[in-house]
């Protein structure tokens, strides 16, 4: 960006650290070459068992900018809302430990944001593989008001998960502070999006970039959640009951989201270690008595849905328990199998790096 920002406020940057020694030298390096220079940056440790907490406080040694927080283990939703409420910034951004910027990602966002007066700001992303980049720009740009994204780009943001994601904004503190916005700490998925939903109610204008700007690094195993995920199925729930009360045009877009989010919660339920049978069935029966379930007959396109998701909404549809936990069973033996190939071809292929270097030296 060839223009520097008309003013520097200060912006608050908010790092939840946990069990991230590996990747804190990249993502702190990425901030601290930042074009804008006026940030605050706030390391926030979660009961870190590693070595990150060590590593916080070398790097608050090396500029004046970093301040290190600590608590035990609460969990990334409490240590993002402490780190909201300690925020003295004007303007707040978040970047996971693993995560990293674009060198000028915060000066872009800011001076968007600014030069626009809007109350968000927008951009896209990259996932970051070891072998290929793949990026994910907004097709909507310029400034628009609630209303406007909502009618025209709401569903291309969403589903491209720029919504989604928690890094690709530049929030204004005093919103969040006004209506009160944190992030449910409760929930241990979706807590980003819903998140995002409700700063997205409080606002009046939101501006986006066409510019990726945050890259999402996908060499740390330990940030993907394999198997099962507590409370799956409520926080769905609770996902789709905020996305009725901001959503009026109820398209295909809308219940083709709402069956989505609760059939990956509901096959969720069987990667248990141990399946508990009376509480899938009790489920099964209330999921298929959901209002918002129960409104989607007819309306989604089955054609666009993968074959695993089509045979889950004829079975809830018909009220058909006996279907919904077959599949969920064909689901937890492909996953499952899956995974075990998977670890046991990494072993295999540990095994074989060891003796190679065994070989070499003698």
């Amino acid at each position: 960006m060839g223009q520097k920002a008309m003013t520097e406020e200060l912006v608050t940057v908010i790092i939840p650290v946990y069990q991230a020694e590996r990747f804190l030298d990249r993502c702190l390096a990425s901030l601290l070459n930042q074009t804008y220079e006026n940030l605050e940056i706030l390391l926030i440790d979660d009961g870190s068992a590693d070595g990150s907490m060590d590593k916080c406080l070398v790097w608050q040694e090396k500029d004046r900018r970093i301040k290190v927080l600590h608590h035990d283990n609460r969990g990334v939703g409490f240590t993002r809302n402490r780190g909201i409420e300690q925020a003295k910034g004007e303007f707040i951004c978040f970047l996971d430990a693993d995560d990293c910027l674009e060198h000028d990602a915060i000066a872009c966002l800011q001076e968007e944001i600014e030069q626009k007066d809007a109350d968000l700001c927008l951009c896209g992303y990259a996932t970051v593989f070891s072998q290929k980049t793949v990026m994910y720009v907004p097709v909507c740009l310029g400034v628009m008001t609630k209303e406007e994204l909502l009618q025209t780009s709401f569903w291309q943001l969403y589903d491209a998960h720029i919504l989604h994601n928690i890094g690709t904004k530049l929030y204004r503190k005093c919103i969040l502070m006004d209506y009160k916005i944190r992030f449910r700490e409760e929930q241990r998925i979706f807590e980003d999006i819903m998140f995002c939903l409700e700063y997205l109610q409080a606002a009046k204008t939101v501006t986006v970039t066409g510019r990726s700007l945050y890259r999402y690094m996908q060499d740390n195993v330990n940030s993907v959640t394999k198997g099962y995920k507590e409370g799956y199925l409520y926080s769905a729930y609770a996902l789709n009951d905020l996305l009725s009360n901001i959503i009026r045009d109820r398209n295909t877009d809308f219940f083709r989201n709402v069956i989505v989010n609760v059939y990956e919660a509901y096959i969720n339920e069987f990667m248990r270690v141990q399946i508990d049978r009376k509480r899938i069935f009790s489920q099964s029966k209330e999921l298929c008595f959901r209002s918002e379930v129960l409104s989607s007959r007819y309306k989604v396109p089955l054609r666009k849905l993968k074959i695993d998701a089509r045979l889950f909404c004829l079975f809830v549809w018909h009220k058909c328990y006996v279907g919904l936990h077959g599949l969920g069973i064909w689901k937890r033996l492909r996953r499952r199998g899956k995974y075990n190939y998977e670890k046991t071809t990494e072993i295999l292929l540990e095994n074989k790096a060891k003796d190679s270097g065994k070989k070499s030296v003698s």
